[in-house]
């Protein structure tokens, strides 16, 4: 090697060196790495948002449906600029590694960085609106987690492209992450809320070692140790078990072991990552391709694309369900689900149960999780009837035609987050019930509560809703039960009460063009006020039975209902629930019972 080529060698590798030594706990030099064939996806991938950019704005912008979350903004069913649609275009332009494109990404972020909140002393100081037309105080409740997922972008892309980064763009970048690493300190997110829990950690993390922020360094320490001690110790994940959040969850951790140097941290994150896989493993319905309940937050009932194609790719393509297939763009989070798990998502040769615990504390909900390779039945302790809640749900039939049963509490038509339900089981057997929360939420279980223990209504139901139509043929109803065959499936259920407050409850059936259903409706017709605090009674309590086999007429023979004062006791062999009778907060339901 000549002298010139060894000086730029012995450059390269001190520079390299010495950014790395600005921090012996995380890695400062560029992680990800590259190829041309990546770089050519990437550039397809940004090819095909192209109609969405808008040249004169410098963002994207992009059809926002009416279904949208409603929760903090109500900027729905129009086109709008999303910024963390911006910041995620941004890393893909810097990714291409096209000079042209980058030009683009420093404008994108230019333009996001000056709509973050950067005063201090406001209470959203650090987080950025969902949208660029929409401040931060017009909208229907900022979302704090935006702190959290916009800088967790703005991280990688400064560790990764400071190379290319204009000094003055990297310099705003620099200050706009230690803002959001700020607020996340400041809201502290618990472990039990936990997708943001370990991406806060992550940016705080990051942001304390990269920055050389010694207090930051403390809390971020103490954070992960948090994190680790609280998993470890209920074996789990309180957001346990869901399709969209345990991924999110995953690849936080994922991110987290990517640029982790400390052993110590390392192992901690590792035993973490595990953890996660366990329960997805110990919950997959190889039968039917879905994720077995409880679920406490999913956005869909049936598995999507992008789930089984997450499993498709951690497992290097051996577990292969509907329509996923490994993909080719660069994930530049790797995951690998670990070796002595993947055959539990390929194959069910035998029933299997999962018992798990969600939280701490002396009442946490209990999943309760029944595999059979003919269907499978999951149930919680207790939960909440919230929009993204599957707190009782079934699945049956094949990969192809998965079928399921979903229990929902609707308020015109919206699931009501007032309702709570609670529930023991034994392998194919539930005894449920569902109390009303006076100071629960409405379709949001914290942001729009129930305003003096009131709600308005023109439409109010309790359903069982099945995935498809054609299932209604096969629907018996049987006075206050109804039952089902299906694909070597059989199913009972039967109503022990359902009262609320004078209404005259009727049944019916009925199908729309995607599902089948039974209802227990409370009321139909002109808008009601309904005061739960006047409610003497507010209940439905009822029995259900899957099975493989035929179910005898009189399984819920011995299915009892005892009343006493505002409680209301149920049992069914040794299955037993007390259940508030009459409205309450939620904080005094008592859901003591057994399932054994």
């Amino acid at each position: 090697m000549n002298r010139f080529l060894f000086l730029i060698f012995f450059s390269g590798f001190w520079l390299k060196g010495n950014a790395q030594s600005n921090s012996a706990k995380i890695r400062t030099a560029p992680v990800d790495v590259f190829s041309a064939a990546d770089r050519r996806v990437t550039i397809d991938i940004v090819k095909k948002q192209e109609p969405d950019w808008d040249e004169a704005y410098g963002l994207l912008k992009i059809y926002v449906k009416p279904t949208a979350n409603h929760y903090h903004s109500r900027q729905v069913g129009k086109p709008m600029h999303p910024l963390r649609d911006a910041v995620r275009y941004a890393s893909n332009l810097l990714n291409t590694g096209d000079p042209v494109y980058q030009q683009r990404a420093f404008r994108v972020l230019e333009h996001l960085l000056n709509r973050q909140d950067s005063n201090p002393a406001s209470p959203t100081y650090g987080v950025w609106p969902y949208y660029d037309e929409e401040p931060l105080d017009k909208m229907a409740a900022p979302d704090y987690n935006w702190a959290d997922f916009i800088s967790v972008n703005l991280l990688e892309d400064y560790i990764n492209h400071a190379n290319v980064l204009p000094v003055s763009l990297r310099e705003k970048m620099k200050r706009g992450i230690i803002q959001a690493a700020e607020s996340i300190q400041k809201r502290d997110v618990k472990p039990g809320y936990t997708n943001i829990a370990i991406m806060g950690t992550f940016v705080t993390y990051a942001t304390a070692h990269l920055f050389d922020i010694p207090t930051m360094k403390t809390y971020a320490d103490m954070r992960l140790k948090r994190f680790y001690d609280f998993t470890i110790d209920i074996s789990g994940f309180t957001e346990y078990n869901s399709p969209t959040y345990t991924r999110v969850a995953m690849n936080e951790l994922a991110r987290l072991k990517k640029y982790l140097l400390d052993p110590e941290a390392l192992r901690m994150t590792d035993a973490c990552y595990r953890i996660g896989w366990q329960g997805l493993a110990s919950h997959f319905h190889p039968p039917t391709g879905q994720l077995a309940g409880p679920h406490s937050r999913s956005y869909s009932t049936l598995m999507q694309p992008d789930f089984l194609s997450f499993l498709a790719d951690a497992s290097g393509g051996r577990v292969l369900y509907g329509k996923a297939k490994p993909t080719e763009t660069n994930n530049l989070l790797r995951h690998r689900i670990p070796g002595d798990l993947v055959t539990r998502f390929q194959t069910l040769s035998q029933p299997d149960i999962s018992i798990d615990t969600f939280g701490r504390g002396p009442n946490p909900p209990i999943g309760y999780t029944y595999l059979r390779p003919e269907y499978t039945l999951g149930t919680v302790s207790q939960g909440t009837l919230c929009e993204q809640s599957r707190p009782f749900i079934a699945y049956w039939g094949t990969v192809e035609q998965p079928r399921y049963l979903r229990v929902r509490l609707l308020h015109d038509f919206v699931d009501f987050c007032a309702g709570y339900v609670f529930t023991a089981q034994k392998e194919g057997k539930a005894l449920s019930g569902i109390s009303m929360a006076t100071n629960g939420g409405d379709y949001h279980p914290t942001l729009d509560r129930l305003k003096n223990e009131r709600f308005e209504a023109t439409d109010l139901r309790l359903r069982f809703e099945l995935s498809d139509p054609l299932l209604l043929a096969n629907i018996t109803l049987d006075g206050p039960a109804f039952s089902l065959t299906d694909a070597g499936v059989s199913m009972r259920v039967q109503m022990l009460r359902a009262k609320f407050g004078d209404a005259v409850i009727r049944v019916e059936k009925g199908a729309s063009d995607q599902i089948a259903y039974v209802d227990w409706i409370v009321h139909a017709g002109p808008k009601q006020l309904f005061n739960l605090a006047e409610l003497n009674e507010a209940l439905f309590a009822w029995v259900t039975a899957f099975s493989a086999a035929a179910i005898p007429a009189d399984v819920f023979a011995t299915a009892q209902l005892s009343p006493k004062a505002d409680e209301t006791r149920l049992s069914w062999g040794n299955l037993s629930l007390h259940l508030s009778t009459k409205p309450t907060t939620k904080e005094r339901f008592r859901p003591m019972g057994k399932q054994n």
